[in-house]
């Protein structure tokens, strides 16, 4: 009788017809295939380096400080996930997106690239503080740059569900008391007595509330149903240069016009909101729709 090998009792588990392929480990991931998918998807926002604040809202992720405190599951939640209600969008392909898990630990790997750090676990720190003090404090040193109640402001959404809901106490404590170098953001060690810094950790943590679940994403290319807005009707008509006031493109609408409105934004922003009867085609991968978009219509573009 001869001897079972691992293959062979693989292939008598699998049956016949079946492929070994099917049961291949995903491949590993890599910093070349996150370099790759970060200068696609990331730099245009967050810079070709990770400096930040090509667009509003898009933190430096070339940060020793940031790194050194985030791990790799929240830096995970954050690329997947995104940032409900900010320009952060959500990249995994759950919301959508394009990022597949293996894609998005390459760029994870990748990021690790951009500036020396140790990472150091806060996750087991808890913070207790006055929230009405921090709000106090808040309202003096962090309003300005973080919006009210930490909504609306130039930077980091302090109140982001996807964010407190990966930030452990420690990881905001930290941030308060070392900041951001190289980015507007103090670290508040020496200027604020512990307990304020405290105090803040507990304010922040009272904006928690639940993640939303993904949205459904907008239909891909080839199955749109709709593309032209007022269909049979002349063609809109736009004054020459590259942007066009939006009272210019509604009064264009209201008044029935033919055009095409084109939604450039990842799909997970598409499906929380857009313009009337806008088709989603992300940034991205423009060109996979353009079969389905008639070149003799105007075309107008909007994103973020």
């Amino acid at each position: 009788m001869r001897r079972a090998t691992a293959t062979t009792v693989l292939v008598m588990a699998l049956g016949v017809g079946e492929s070994l392929t099917s049961c291949s480990p995903p491949p590993e991931p890599t910093v070349a295939e996150g370099r790759l998918a970060y200068a696609k998807y990331c730099a245009l926002c967050h810079g070709a380096n990770g400096e930040g604040y090509v667009a509003d809202e898009a933190t430096r992720l070339a940060s020793p400080t940031m790194l050194s405190l985030a791990s790799d599951a929240f830096l995970e939640r954050a690329i997947v996930d995104g940032r409900a209600g900010t320009t952060m969008s959500a990249w995994g392909t759950a919301h959508g997106g394009p990022l597949d898990p293996t894609v998005t630990r390459s760029v994870i790997l990748y990021l690790r690239t951009l500036a020396p750090h140790t990472y150091r676990d806060t996750s087991t720190i808890g913070v207790s503080g006055d929230r009405e003090a921090g709000a106090k404090a808040y309202a003096t040193h962090c309003e300005s740059c973080h919006g009210t109640n930490g909504e609306g402001g130039r930077y980091v959404a302090l109140a982001g569900p996807s964010f407190l809901a990966t930030a452990s106490d420690g990881f905001l404590l930290a941030s308060i008391d070392e900041g951001r170098p190289e980015t507007p953001m103090p670290g508040d060690a020496r200027t604020l007595p512990e307990a304020t810094r405290r105090d803040l950790v507990a304010l922040l943590r009272s904006w928690q509330r639940p993640v939303e679940s993904p949205l459904p994403a907008p239909p891909r290319p080839g199955s749109l149903e709709r593309v032209v807005i007022g269909e049979g009707a002349p063609n809109a008509e736009f004054p020459p240069g590259r942007f066009v006031p939006a009272d210019t493109v509604k009064a264009a609408l209201d008044a029935g016009r033919r055009m095409v409105i084109l939604d450039a934004r990842p799909p997970s922003d598409y499906s929380r909101a857009h313009i009337a009867h806008a088709i989603s085609a992300p940034f991205y991968e423009t060109a996979d729709y353009a079969a389905q978009i008639p070149k003799d219509a105007p075309v107008i573009t909007y994103c973020g």
